[in-house]
């Protein structure tokens, strides 16, 4: 058994390390708290573009639209690309590994893929992967904002209009107490079957789109992709700061229970220490006692 001594520098040591886990675990709560109210917050911009897109849709079937897919026709050309949403940093349990085993699943493949990464963790992983990297694609994943938002939309919109991106997907963690996988959502090209849900089955209405179709969804569909975007990242942030939250409940659990069982082992060599003290000083009482008699 390990001596008075070390235990109590061991329970020590799990003492401070107790409290770092306890004091991430409050941090990301409160994190966590106004992620959300900034995620509610975003939304109905992004509702309201995705009605407005879903309305041009539904009324006009046979509309071409580069931002518009069509299931008949051949594919667009270019490469696939994905926005790999990881975090900046580990202490998330599972999170940022998940999330590069589903990349390596769907598009093994780094001579047809574009990458684009939100995350130092996804950034430094894929290159070692061999993924081609956008060098100017250099976003953290701490609190989302509508800026850097926007200048990713901007980039990855631009590139697809050239025909350099046949379709684009995000990769990210949903926001999901049941389970923690991620999932792959795409946001180009957009197909009318995604909308169905957002327009009313009895709309019999023949509207007039001023100044045309194809200009409001030059302007729409940038501003929808955005939002889109912001609230994705954000639904990732979340999930990131929940994952956190939960590696850190078990550390600091697991860090009672070790002290508990330290707190026993030290309890238990005290105690044999103390035995045997009095079994010396018994022993020496009794010996003088023995050496004094005549």
């Amino acid at each position: 058994m390990a001596g008075i001594n070390d235990l109590q520098n061991r329970m020590k040591s799990v003492r401070d390390t107790r409290k770092i886990t306890n004091a991430m675990y409050l941090i990301s709560s409160a994190k966590m708290r106004k992620a959300r109210r900034e995620m509610e917050a975003s939304r109905p911009h992004y509702n309201a573009s995705q009605a407005v897109i879903g309305d041009v849709l539904a009324h006009l079937p046979d509309i071409t639209h580069p931002f518009v897919g069509d299931t008949m026709t051949e594919p667009r050309p270019g490469k696939k690309a994905y926005i790999l949403v990881t975090g900046d940093k580990g202490l998330a349990g599972a999170y940022n590994h998940n999330v590069l085993k589903l990349l390596e699943s769907i598009d093994p493949d780094p001579e047809k893929t574009v990458l684009f990464t939100v995350g130092e963790v996804g950034r430094s992983s894929a290159g070692r992967l061999g993924y081609p990297l956008d060098p100017a694609m250099h976003y953290p994943s701490q609190e989302p904002d509508i800026t850097r938002v926007r200048d990713l939309s901007a980039r990855v919109i631009i590139r697809y209009l050239k025909g350099e991106l046949s379709e684009i997907h995000v990769l990210y963690t949903a926001l999901n107490k049941m389970s923690t996988d991620p999932v792959s959502r795409r946001i180009l090209p957009l197909y009318r079957a995604d909308f169905a849900p957002f327009t009313a089955p009895d709309d019999n209405r023949s509207p007039v789109y001023i100044p045309s179709p194809q200009s409001i969804l030059d302007t729409v569909v940038p501003n929808y992709i955005t939002g889109f975007l912001l609230d994705l990242l954000t639904e990732a942030y979340c999930a990131e700061l929940d994952a956190r939250m939960i590696a850190m409940k078990s550390a600091t659990d697991n860090a009672d229970a070790m002290l508990d069982q330290l707190s026993l082992e030290c309890n238990r060599a005290r105690q044999e220490a103390i035995t045997q003290e009095i079994t010396e000083i018994s022993s020496g009482a009794r010996a003088q006692t023995n050496h004094s008699a005549p």
